[in-house]
């Protein structure tokens, strides 16, 4: 039996049926979203990448109180100096 193969210097598009409206299809990191029961409407689209932001937005949102607890310390001024 005899496989081809065929090598291609660059693949343009892939499509994949995704979720239609939220595009969201990888709760690998924010699974307490996950519902077994949800319904979707799935459609042939382009997918978002693993970890792009959609897919992780609690990691967004640390990184934004990090700043905001840097900023509001930074505003404290001691006396004991």
């Amino acid at each position: 039996m005899d496989i081809l193969l065929l090598k291609v210097k660059r693949i343009h598009q892939i499509y994949i049926c995704v979720p239609k409206y939220d595009h969201i299809w990888n709760y690998n990191l924010m699974g307490i979203k996950f519902n077994n029961n949800q319904k979707y409407a799935p459609h042939l689209d382009i997918p978002q990448p693993f970890y792009a932001d959609i897919h992780r937005p609690n990691h967004f949102l640390q990184f934004s109180l990090l700043d905001q607890r840097d900023a509001d310390e930074a505003d404290v001024e001691t006396s004991f100096i």
